[in-house]
């Protein structure tokens, strides 16, 4: 009996000590670095603090808001780091607030355009209205939210920086 419970005793220690040897001490998980997906590693954020958005983009990109200065429509541009805007035009993705009506929004400024059918396109959870130019390449959205009209417009729906700004874009 003496034997078999020194023996017990014996590879218990055996086993905790060898545990102890790896196991990873808590206060060094806290330093291990969280795990981050690829996109997520291959953007920044853009966050407009007075208009209430934000979006992430990708780190080849640039982002001017140098129209946030255009106090009627607060122009932010995206587009990647090896073309300029608007020259040549196409235009990779535009944001600016539109204070005129949405009826006149509708009427005057996409009246020569195709509306989708549908009036509430789900996106960044608000209704929201979509216009293409015929040959389909030139998309906008418009959408009200918080006593505006958002517009945001692309000449490259199709291009992957474009949809990694469009996914990510959301209100604050």
């Amino acid at each position: 009996m003496k034997k078999t419970s020194l023996m017990t005793i014996i590879a218990s220690l055996l086993l905790l000590s060898a545990c102890n040897k790896t196991a990873i001490p808590k206060e060094e998980i806290n330093k291990i670095p969280a795990m981050t997906n690829e996109t997520e590693a291959s953007t920044q954020t853009y966050t407009n603090q007075e208009l209430k958005y934000s979006f992430e983009y990708p780190m080849d990109w640039t982002v001017d808001d140098s129209g946030l200065t255009n106090i009627a429509s607060k122009d932010v541009i995206a587009f990647p780091g090896n073309s300029r805007p608007f020259e040549p035009d196409p235009n990779y993705f535009n944001v600016h607030v539109d204070d005129r009506e949405l009826n006149y929004l509708f009427d005057e400024v996409f009246s020569g355009y195709t509306r989708v059918d549908r009036a509430d396109i789900p996106f960044v959870g608000q209704t929201t209205y979509q216009f293409s130019a015929d040959d389909g390449n030139q998309l906008w959205w418009v959408i009200p939210y918080n006593g505006q009209n958002y517009v945001i417009w692309t000449d490259k729906s199709t291009d992957e920086g474009v949809r990694v700004i469009m996914e990510s874009f959301k209100f604050m």
